[in-house]
């Protein structure tokens, strides 16, 4: 979903959070930190508020999830702003077959704010959850999209633009891993188009006590198939490879819940028929803190620099296709409930020998209805 303040004249291809008291090392800009949605933030293992139903327990649940984020991009060449603001709303109802097996049926919602229809698009949601092992869990059918993929790699734009991914889903969520791996079907082929999919994973070791993490990341979109008139075959890679060190106590104050500092690597292959394979690479060095401004306030500072050799992503943030780009950025999370969350922050961003900003707010609410009354989760 989108509504566009000025057209985006180079096609790049977006097609396809940091959680509350959790924060993936492999960080980029400006991504959500809401961990209370499944379209705003980044999150590990089971389903934002998605608690596990008791064997044979019926709920109907219900999610709001209202974004704004303005890219205030000026002067960078074919490349400008844009303006997402609206509204996704996921309802669904979910059944435990067993503790460990969980169906949900429904549809999501979405709406851009300022269009004249009622909604703009509405999907169906179909999921199958299993709890394989202790905080694995597999999925079917309607993924999790809080993917902890670096911005370089999954723009979090994508998500305001294309209402759910289906497909399969492997998280993990374990004190000293953290994993997300999935294949999101988005068109299927057909007589005249190409089939289009990608394929992720993210992988997070933490030693010493969550001292030091060690991040493993990759996206593969692919465009093509057999039995289409269209001869398009795409393929476009983007890995990132990284470290980071910090912890609660580094700074010595206690309204410090972390600060950490950390390098990646990256790496981009494209390869399309008929034309000759370009590859690339780019470092990043940043560096965050998390401070607690009062209970359940909190805010993140942070900054970084990417420096490219041809460096080219096909799913994530543009900015990250020029030759170098630097970034600080100021949010605040505000927990208000245990089911809701405001969020709203700025970056100011450097790149193309332009200096510009973005800026975005976040709400989402949570709740779940049963036959006896009204969870909160």
């Amino acid at each position: 979903m989108q509504k566009k303040r000025t057209l985006l004249s180079l096609k790049l291809a977006l097609l396809t959070a940091l959680t509350f008291g959790h924060s993936p090392s492999a960080v980029a800009q400006d991504q959500s930190l809401i961990d209370t949605s499944e379209t705003l933030g980044q999150t590990y293992g089971r389903p934002p508020n998605a608690e596990a139903l008791m064997d044979g327990e019926t709920d109907i649940a219900i999610d709001l999830d209202i974004f704004f984020k303005n890219l205030e991009l000026i002067n960078l060449g074919e490349l400008e702003g844009q303006t997402f603001f609206g509204a996704i709303v996921p309802v669904r109802i979910r059944h435990a077959l067993s503790e460990a097996l969980q169906v949900e049926l429904g549809v999501v919602a979405g709406h851009d704010f300022g269009e004249d229809e009622a909604l703009s698009d509405v999907d169906p949601w179909a999921r199958v959850s299993y709890s394989a092992d202790n905080d694995v869990y597999l999925i079917a059918g309607t993924l999790v999209r809080t993917h902890w993929a670096h911005q370089a790699l999954l723009d979090d734009t994508i998500r305001f633009q294309d209402l759910t991914e289906q497909g399969f889903q492997i998280r993990a969520d374990r004190d000293s891993f953290k994993h997300d791996s999935w294949i999101n079907w988005r068109i299927k082929e057909g007589a005249i188009r190409a089939e289009e999919f990608e394929v992720g994973t993210t992988s997070q070791i933490r030693l010493f006590d969550d001292v030091l993490r060690l991040d493993g990341q990759m996206v593969w979109s692919h465009a093509g198939g057999q039995i289409s008139e269209s001869r398009r075959v795409d393929n476009d890679v983007a890995a990132v490879i990284g470290g980071s060190v910090g912890g609660a106590d580094v700074l010595g104050w206690d309204r410090v819940r972390t600060a950490r500092i950390g390098v990646n690597g990256f790496y981009s292959l494209r390869d399309r028929k008929l034309q000759d394979a370009t590859d690339g690479s780019g470092f990043e060095v940043y560096g965050f803190t998390d401070i607690d401004v009062r209970k359940n306030v909190w805010m993140r500072f942070g900054a970084g620099y990417f420096d490219s050799q041809d460096f080219n992503t096909q799913l994530g943030d543009p900015l990250f296709n020029f030759d170098n780009y630097g970034y600080g950025r100021a949010n605040t999370v505000w927990r208000v409930t245990d089911s809701a969350s405001l969020e709203a922050g700025a970056t100011v961003q450097r790149a193309g020998g332009r200096t510009n900003w973005s800026a975005n707010v976040g709400l989402t609410v949570s709740t779940a209805f049963i036959l006896n009354g009204v969870r909160r989760r």
